[in-house]
């Protein structure tokens, strides 16, 4: 397209867009530039080019671009979720977290099975019962922040959690919940819900007051568990306790 049309914006921010989905961001960088040259008002190629420069860790120089961005578009939601994170890379809660809650107006966030229900606010429950869910979070996600469930219950209120079926069984001893579904299945009506990751702005999460209890995640004792060990230890291995390290990879969904 750029060989037809060497003068055409958006055939270099398409290129760019290829090189930043490859996480090659030098190139997508030069191309996101390229194509601001020719026309300097693409939305587009402003938000890519931010975008870029925070994955190279950037950080200022992505946040001036949103900051101007935002103030010639202050409803442009993709570009407000791309400015929280950057701020939050920098470990600035305070600036970062409030525009964080406008991931709710992204197309991957599941809300359809809520109903009617009232969003919590973070004030006293007052013995209302809350339901906690997931929303967008991947399992990283979820498995990281479940340590809020306590902070909930000190609220004064009955916590409930819509926990996705792969990791109902690692959640049955989670401390200040009450209750444990699964999310796939018709959820029990409640006062009020919030996703996990909205913990962190309605409970005025900063650096220093990250819930650090460790464990905060015990593994379930039952029929199927000795003292925490799997029952059936694979071949080759000594009939003793070990450990293991797992290391996985979660989605990108910041663009």
């Amino acid at each position: 397209m750029i060989a037809l049309n060497p003068n055409d914006a958006d055939s270099y921010y398409q290129v760019g867009r290829i090189y930043q989905e490859q996480e090659k961001f030098n190139e997508a960088i030069q191309y996101f530039q390229q194509s601001l040259a020719l026309e300097n008002n693409v939305t587009n190629s402003w938000n890519g080019l931010a975008y870029s420069l925070a994955k190279q860790g950037r950080l200022e120089e992505a946040i001036e671009i949103f900051d101007r961005l935002l103030e010639i578009e202050p409803d442009n939601i993709k570009c407000r979720w791309n400015c929280s994170l950057t701020f939050l890379k920098k470990g600035d809660f305070k600036k970062g977290l409030p525009d964080f809650e406008c991931r709710k107006h992204l197309p991957n966030f599941h809300k359809s099975y809520l109903g009617e229900r009232s969003m919590w606010d973070g004030s006293d429950l007052n013995g209302k019962t809350i339901l906690l869910h997931n929303g967008d979070d991947g399992f990283g996600d979820i498995i990281q922040l479940i340590r809020y469930a306590p902070l909930v219950a000190q609220k004064g209120g009955r916590v409930i959690f819509a926990c996705p079926k792969p990791l109902f069984r690692l959640f049955g001893c989670i401390s200040g919940i009450d209750r444990l579904v699964i999310l796939e299945d018709k959820l029990p009506d409640t006062d009020v819900y919030l996703p996990l990751l909205s913990l962190l702005y309605y409970l005025g999460t900063t650096l220093e007051t990250i819930p650090a209890k460790i464990p905060y995640i015990n593994l379930p004792k039952n029929d199927q568990w000795k003292d925490g060990n799997l029952p059936i230890v694979p071949q080759g291995f000594p009939k003793t306790r070990f450990k293991i390290g797992i290391v996985w990879s979660s989605g990108h969904r910041e663009r």
